[in-house]
């Protein structure tokens, strides 16, 4: 108990600094006893929250992981608060998550894309600016493709209403909030 405790702390900071600095990779301490992923959603998900998962890569028994760990509740993408994307995701699911609304913007999604094999993902660049970045910042990014992101820059012209996303690479994490302006290069 006490480990997951220090664990979620340590993983809480590091989230914090990732959505503070879009676009910085940060790295979750490699202790073995969890993927980077699991401390992502044992440190953001508990059973006042519902959370989905979708992708091509879908992990058998990650909906059980998650659950057991969490005690978060499944749903439908249309109810989940967050998702977790597992090998990208399909355009038309990205037209039925919430957004929020103008009362409740942090009502939005959070997309958590879990990208283990980092190598064999295509890359491309984008120029990303907005709070916490000094003028504008040059990214590869892996792990969503380019229509996916298109797609989401389009939902978070709305500010405050829209997405976040943190990607959980196989040590790291790095986040893109609602507010960072993308540019496709």
């Amino acid at each position: 108990m006490f480990d997951e405790i220090f664990i979620t702390q340590q993983t809480f900071r590091t989230l914090m600094n990732a959505m503070a600095n879009p676009g910085k990779f940060y790295n979750l301490k490699n202790d073995d006893s969890f993927s980077t992923l699991q401390k992502v959603c044992l440190t953001l998900l508990d059973n006042e929250v519902n959370f989905s998962i979708v992708g091509e890569k879908l992990k058998e028994n990650l909906i059980e992981q998650i659950i057991s760990l969490t005690n978060s509740n499944y749903t439908n993408i249309e109810e989940a608060d967050y998702i977790i994307v597992c090998g990208g995701a399909n355009e038309n699911i990205l037209k039925n998550i919430k957004i929020g609304s103008l009362e409740e913007p942090e009502k939005g999604v959070t997309l958590i894309y879990d990208v283990q094999d980092i190598e064999k993902e295509p890359s491309f660049n984008i120029k990303i600016s907005g709070p916490g970045i000094k003028n504008s910042n040059e990214i590869s990014i892996k792990g969503i493709t380019r229509q996916e992101l298109e797609r989401i820059e389009k939902i978070n012209l709305n500010f405050p209403l829209g997405i976040d996303i943190i990607f959980c690479y196989k040590n790291d994490v790095m986040c893109i909030p609602r507010s960072t302006r993308i540019e496709f290069l």
